[in-house]
Protein backbone atom coordinates (compact mmCIF):
# COMPACT_ATOMS: atom_id res chain seq x y z
CA UNK A 1 0.00 0.00 0.00
CA UNK A 2 3.00 2.45 0.83
CA UNK A 3 4.65 2.16 -2.12
CA UNK A 4 1.70 2.37 -4.15
CA UNK A 5 1.15 6.00 -2.36
CA UNK A 6 4.60 6.66 -3.07
CA UNK A 7 4.42 5.62 -7.00
CA UNK A 8 1.11 7.61 -7.27
CA UNK A 9 3.26 10.54 -5.43
CA UNK A 10 5.88 10.13 -7.69
CA UNK A 11 3.84 10.46 -10.89
CA UNK A 12 1.63 13.55 -9.74
CA UNK A 13 5.18 15.48 -9.29
CA UNK A 14 6.62 14.69 -12.26
CA UNK A 15 3.44 15.61 -14.08
CA UNK A 16 3.08 19.23 -12.53
CA UNK A 17 7.63 19.51 -13.57
CA UNK A 18 6.84 18.82 -16.73
CA UNK A 19 4.60 22.14 -17.10
CA UNK A 20 2.43 23.13 -19.85
CA UNK A 21 -0.69 25.23 -19.70
CA UNK A 22 -3.73 24.44 -17.43
CA UNK A 23 -6.96 25.63 -19.61
CA UNK A 24 -10.00 27.55 -17.54
CA UNK A 25 -12.21 27.07 -19.80
CA UNK A 26 -12.91 26.28 -23.93
CA UNK A 27 -15.94 27.18 -25.72
CA UNK A 28 -17.55 27.26 -29.05
CA UNK A 29 -20.09 29.88 -30.63
CA UNK A 30 -21.13 30.20 -34.38
CA UNK A 31 -21.40 34.10 -34.77
CA UNK A 32 -21.47 36.28 -37.72
CA UNK A 33 -21.00 33.09 -40.69
CA UNK A 34 -18.03 32.08 -38.49
CA UNK A 35 -17.03 29.75 -35.48
CA UNK A 36 -15.52 31.92 -32.46
CA UNK A 37 -13.60 29.49 -30.38
CA UNK A 38 -12.82 30.86 -27.05
CA UNK A 39 -10.43 29.93 -23.94
CA UNK A 40 -8.80 30.69 -21.31
CA UNK A 41 -5.48 29.51 -19.65
CA UNK A 42 -3.64 29.92 -16.20
CA UNK A 43 -0.05 28.84 -15.97
CA UNK A 44 1.52 28.89 -19.44
CA UNK A 45 4.83 28.24 -18.26
CA UNK A 46 6.39 25.68 -21.21
CA UNK A 47 3.79 26.25 -23.59
CA UNK A 48 4.32 27.59 -27.11
CA UNK A 49 1.44 27.51 -29.08
CA UNK A 50 -1.95 26.37 -28.88
CA UNK A 51 -3.19 24.52 -32.09
CA UNK A 52 -6.83 24.47 -33.05
CA UNK A 53 -8.05 21.53 -34.74
CA UNK A 54 -12.04 20.49 -35.38
CA UNK A 55 -13.59 17.41 -37.26
CA UNK A 56 -17.10 16.36 -37.86
CA UNK A 57 -19.27 14.24 -35.78
CA UNK A 58 -17.44 11.14 -37.29
CA UNK A 59 -14.20 12.33 -39.41
CA UNK A 60 -11.13 13.04 -37.72
CA UNK A 61 -9.24 16.29 -36.09
CA UNK A 62 -7.55 18.47 -38.58
CA UNK A 63 -5.59 21.64 -38.21
CA UNK A 64 -7.39 24.93 -38.55
CA UNK A 65 -5.03 27.13 -37.16
CA UNK A 66 -2.60 28.19 -34.30
CA UNK A 67 -2.06 31.06 -31.50
CA UNK A 68 1.20 31.71 -30.17
CA UNK A 69 1.09 31.27 -26.13
CA UNK A 70 2.02 34.62 -24.72
CA UNK A 71 3.28 33.39 -21.40
CA UNK A 72 0.97 35.27 -18.84
CA UNK A 73 -2.35 33.97 -17.97
CA UNK A 74 -5.08 35.26 -20.75
CA UNK A 75 -8.27 34.57 -22.58
CA UNK A 76 -7.61 33.70 -26.43
CA UNK A 77 -10.20 34.18 -29.35
CA UNK A 78 -10.03 32.29 -32.82
CA UNK A 79 -12.27 32.35 -35.62
CA UNK A 80 -12.62 29.45 -37.98
CA UNK A 81 -13.95 30.73 -41.37
CA UNK A 82 -14.03 27.50 -43.18
CA UNK A 83 -16.60 26.26 -41.05
CA UNK A 84 -19.36 27.90 -43.41
CA UNK A 85 -17.55 26.38 -46.57
CA UNK A 86 -19.25 22.76 -45.42
CA UNK A 87 -21.89 21.26 -45.27
CA UNK A 88 -21.80 19.55 -42.10
CA UNK A 89 -24.21 20.45 -39.50
CA UNK A 90 -22.09 19.94 -35.72
CA UNK A 91 -18.28 20.55 -35.22
CA UNK A 92 -16.17 19.58 -32.75
CA UNK A 93 -13.12 21.42 -31.85
CA UNK A 94 -10.03 21.18 -29.31
CA UNK A 95 -6.58 22.54 -28.85
CA UNK A 96 -3.53 20.90 -28.85
CA UNK A 97 -1.13 22.56 -26.40
CA UNK A 98 2.38 22.26 -27.69
CA UNK A 99 5.46 22.67 -25.27
CA UNK A 100 8.70 23.74 -25.84
CA UNK A 101 10.07 20.81 -25.95
CA UNK A 102 7.86 19.60 -28.64
CA UNK A 103 5.76 17.79 -26.31
CA UNK A 104 1.78 18.30 -26.43
CA UNK A 105 -1.76 18.01 -24.91
CA UNK A 106 -5.12 18.15 -25.45
CA UNK A 107 -7.55 20.10 -24.19
CA UNK A 108 -11.35 18.84 -23.77
CA UNK A 109 -13.34 18.47 -26.62
CA UNK A 110 -16.11 21.16 -27.61
CA UNK A 111 -19.21 21.15 -30.25
CA UNK A 112 -20.80 23.40 -31.85
CA UNK A 113 -24.27 23.63 -34.33
CA UNK A 114 -22.85 24.93 -37.66
CA UNK A 115 -26.31 25.13 -38.61
CA UNK A 116 -26.12 28.69 -36.79
CA UNK A 117 -23.36 28.87 -39.22
CA UNK A 118 -25.26 28.11 -42.37
CA UNK A 119 -28.11 30.07 -42.06
CA UNK A 120 -26.30 32.53 -43.98
CA UNK A 121 -25.18 30.00 -46.92
CA UNK A 122 -28.94 28.84 -46.83
CA UNK A 123 -30.32 31.99 -47.29
CA UNK A 124 -28.07 33.62 -49.77
CA UNK A 125 -28.68 30.17 -52.01
CA UNK A 126 -32.71 30.80 -51.43
CA UNK A 127 -32.22 34.13 -53.22
CA UNK A 128 -30.11 32.75 -55.68
CA UNK A 129 -32.69 30.40 -56.70
CA UNK A 130 -35.42 32.95 -56.95
CA UNK A 131 -33.52 34.31 -59.57
CA UNK A 132 -32.85 31.76 -61.98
Amino acid sequence: MKRRIAFIAAILISATALGGASINYIHAKAENGKVKITWETGDQSGVKEYRVERKSVYGGFVWVGSELATGDSRRYTFFDESAMKSTELVYVYRLKIVNQDGSYDYSKEVSVSVGEVSGVKQTWGGIKSMFR
